[in-house]
């Protein structure tokens, strides 16, 4: 389960657009969570990322997990007697405390269609590795 008063998040103002973000776009990562059958799901909006773009990783000392979504744009435009070019490097974050029994081992996570998908299974067995990543389809 996650403890939502432990909720942490941070990101970067210049994620997706810099003018949007600069005239008070949402500068954090949009995310839903719940519990079914067992097994907690988080949905985090990550549009026009790529699982190549998206890092996740678990920390089992203190149950964080942590979703990083870096982004690379570069925009060239040349003409007669002009020359520019554009690049925005940006990195966002945003972590989750969960609560003690996940099992960091049934952690998954894919990226569909602009939709990061994280999902893990109630804890039954204990592990000895304080930090684990997990491979984003």
């Amino acid at each position: 389960m996650l403890d939502p008063r432990l909720d942490l998040f941070q990101g970067n103002q210049f994620f997706d657009d810099p003018f949007v973000s600069f005239f008070g776009g949402n500068r954090f990562l949009k995310s839903d969570y719940f519990l079914e059958n067992g097994e907690i799901t988080i949905n985090v909006d990550v549009p026009g990322s790529s699982s190549d773009d998206v890092v996740v990783d678990f920390n089992k000392e203190n149950y964080v997990l942590t979703v990083k979504v870096a982004k690379q744009y570069e925009k060239k435009d040349t003409k007669p007697s002009f020359y520019q070019r554009e690049r925005v490097i940006s990195e966002q974050s945003r972590s989750f405390h969960l609560s003690n029994d996940i099992d960091e081992n049934t952690i998954s996570a894919q990226v569909v269609n602009g939709l990061l998908t994280v999902k893990a299974k109630i804890k039954t067995k204990e592990s000895k590795d304080s930090t684990v990543t997990i491979k984003v389809n």
